[in-house]
């Protein structure tokens, strides 16, 4: 009873404060509506116009000026989005956190095999002789704070669905290794919370999307490719500049920041992906995370890549060539190698990328990997061989040194902030709500076919159980 009555007062009493909190939040986004309105509106009265200018930025494209029409944009459709789930996150995870000092859950065994299948870890899943092999020590180039071990093992699902997670040829633990097989997996789950939004995921939001959203600019409002790219690039410039130089989310005065890096170690790692995925092999089509194992996750990914280039497909007879050289000319300036493939298939991937697989990415932390039960970013214990554990370790002994409870309630409020994508009260920018701004009778045609068959390549995937991110999840563009 008496924790019931402490539960209550402690929860109203954050109420309280959310409510004051939230006060400041609307006012300071209202501001930063008028201020870019009254910026927009002085860029037009005075004929300014500022172009999203791509430059090369700590070894990729970027775009370091926001035009101020994208500013309004985002201040008005997007910003307002976080301010209750900011919120909400902080007051139910406080809770948890005082009441609870709640740190992590030890990952099942049959939940870290879906996660070798099912989560955007299965892209870079390998066939190695008799196994699976998911490898993870990309994370050992990151400096990591004081105290904090980022090791990076090796997890490998064997064809008898056996499960084996390694740290070197000789040190390799199973589930006969008591408490040296959880800390094994807790070192799993430290490594892919930090990978999948500081490494895995930078190709996705950097380089190529910022390059399409400033192409548009160098077309007509007019032109069918326009309408065909302009909602699946729209608030792109605005959210990662936001992400990158911005860094909100690595503002360790915010109890969002939940990574155990300083922002310009952040960068680098981020900036190390989209070179090695991006720059250094150059743009391939169809997408390189197509080409690797079969798993539910690449499947869904596949279906919805088909149903793309279909769409994509019906549109090209539409565009001028003059659009198309205009387009492929300023992009193959900045992308290496897209001028040598193949028009459709290009366009089909930057759709396909900046919807369906980052909206996926996203839903899979959030949803199918469980990020507000098994995720945590500051790993306290170095790897089993030299943390002092035994096989005989108490298993809540283990968890307590290699998680501190505040940095859970971080990871969580960044969870609840930052990986679950936000739709506006008085709109919906998903998939399942997708309008092209055609003008061609033929083309509102294809474009209804295409929202029709989206439809049915989810309940084709939701039969077959590879339903990884609903429809009604994945947006248009890269927007949070």
């Amino acid at each position: 009873m008496i924790h019931i009555i402490r539960r209550l007062i402690l929860t109203s009493l954050l109420a309280i404060k959310a409510i004051f909190a939230a006060i400041i939040l609307f006012l300071s986004d209202a501001l930063l509506f008028l201020r870019s309105l009254v910026k927009y509106l002085f860029d037009r009265l005075m004929g300014v116009k500022k172009t999203a200018d791509v430059v090369s930025w700590n070894g990729f494209p970027s775009v370091l000026s926001i035009p101020s029409k994208e500013n309004l944009d985002f201040n008005f459709w997007r910003k307002p989005t976080y301010v209750i789930p900011t919120l909400k996150a902080l007051v139910s995870n406080k809770v948890k956190w005082l009441l609870e000092e709640k740190r992590v859950s030890p990952l099942p065994d049959d939940q870290l095999r879906y996660w070798v299948s099912h989560s955007p870890l299965s892209r870079v899943a390998k066939n190695n002789e008799h196994a699976l092999s998911v490898d993870l020590s990309q994370v050992k180039s990151v400096k990591t704070d004081d105290g904090v071990y980022l090791v990076g093992p090796e997890i490998e699902l064997g064809s008898d669905n056996s499960l084996a997670i390694r740290f070197s040829e000789t040190e390799v633990y199973t589930p006969e290794d008591g408490s040296l097989w959880l800390l094994s997996k807790l070192h799993v789950q430290a490594a892919a919370a930090f990978l999948l939004p500081g490494r895995f995921h930078g190709n996705i939001h950097f380089g190529l999307p910022c390059v399409t959203a400033a192409s548009l600019e160098r077309l007509e409002k007019s032109d069918v490719l326009y309408q065909l790219l302009e909602p699946h690039v729209r608030f792109t410039l605005r959210i990662n500049n936001e992400a990158l130089r911005i860094q909100r989310a690595q503002d360790r005065s915010k109890p969002y920041a939940p990574f155990p890096v300083t922002g310009d170690e952040f960068v680098k790692s981020i900036a190390k992906d989209v070179k090695q995925e991006l720059m250094d092999p150059g743009f391939r089509c169809p997408p390189w995370s197509l080409q690797q194992e079969p798993l539910a996750y690449v499947q869904y990914g596949q279906a919805y890549y088909a149903s793309v280039l279909e769409f994509v497909n019906s549109v090209l007879p539409k565009i001028s060539e003059s659009e198309i050289k205009k387009w492929q000319h300023f992009m193959s300036g900045y992308i290496p190698n897209f001028n040598q493939q193949n028009v459709g298939e290009a366009l089909a991937t930057i759709i396909w990328q900046v919807s369906f697989l980052h909206s996926a990415d996203h839903y899979s932390m959030e949803h199918l990997m469980e990020a507000d039960k098994y995720l945590f970013s500051k790993m306290r214990l170095k790897s089993p061989g030299e943390s002092g554990i035994t096989k005989e370790t108490p298993e809540d002994q283990v968890i307590n040194m290699a998680c501190e409870a505040e940095d859970r309630f971080r990871l969580n409020v960044f969870g609840g902030t930052f990986l679950k994508g936000h739709k506006h009260p008085l709109w919906s920018n998903t998939m399942d709500n997708i309008h092209y701004q055609f003008k061609d009778d033929e083309l509102k045609i294809s474009a209804q076919k295409f929202q029709k068959r989206l439809i049915e390549t989810e309940g084709e995937l939701s039969d077959k159980g590879l339903n990884i991110c609903p429809l009604k999840n994945v947006f248009q563009s890269i927007c949070w």
